[in-house]
């Protein structure tokens, strides 16, 4: 019984961390990362209006630049008054998009279930199961991307991005400092 719990633990576990956008990343290799000391932050130039305004906000601009503020001067970069002083130019963007996702697959219960006129039991474990129909669900879905720009060349020369799906609570400010910290954490490559 004990294995058998251990397992559905696992399983969930991997589940959730299935669920979890690993950063990714897109970067000049002709980018000098090495001379970057100070950065400068662009505040954001909002053009075309994002489908969801959670994302299209000035509170969440105020939320990752502290985030992205507070991570690039904990990596030993300093934060400069105007782009020309500074080595590298940061700012961020949104974007979101509406996604499908398939909820179907096994349920569980304790005991004997009737999900097909008859008991379908597991003697193992006690635990009844039975395969469902698959349901469709849709979500929106928004990425959090930041840029870099050489400050002398005025070039993107790293571009990082995670997506979440979009929820009050995946962006408040403890979520967007973590995002924020996960997708720094590949800058500078290498």
């Amino acid at each position: 019984m004990k294995t058998a719990f251990r397992l559905m633990v696992l399983l969930a576990a991997a589940a959730l961390a299935a669920c979890a956008t690993v950063p990714q990343v897109q970067y000049s290799p002709q980018a000098n990362f090495a001379s970057y000391h100070s950065f400068y932050w662009q505040p954001v130039q909002h053009g075309q209006p994002v489908k969801n305004p959670v994302l299209d906000s000035q509170i969440l601009d105020q939320r990752v630049e502290s985030a992205v503020v507070a991570t690039l001067t904990s990596h030993g970069y300093r934060q400069v008054a105007s782009a020309n002083q500074a080595d590298f130019i940061v700012t961020y963007r949104t974007a979101s998009e509406q996604q499908l996702r398939s909820a179907g697959g096994f349920r569980f219960g304790i005991g004997y279930g009737y999900p097909f006129g008859y008991p379908v039991f597991n003697p193992w474990f006690g635990a009844a199961y039975y395969p469902y129909a698959p349901e469709v669900e849709s979500y929106q879905e928004g990425d959090l991307i930041i840029d870099i720009i050489d400050a002398r060349t005025k070039k993107l020369v790293w571009r990082g991005w995670t997506s979440a799906v979009v929820r009050p609570e995946n962006f408040t400010q403890q979520a967007v400092n973590q995002m924020v910290a996960t997708i720094l954490g590949r800058f500078p490559p290498g």
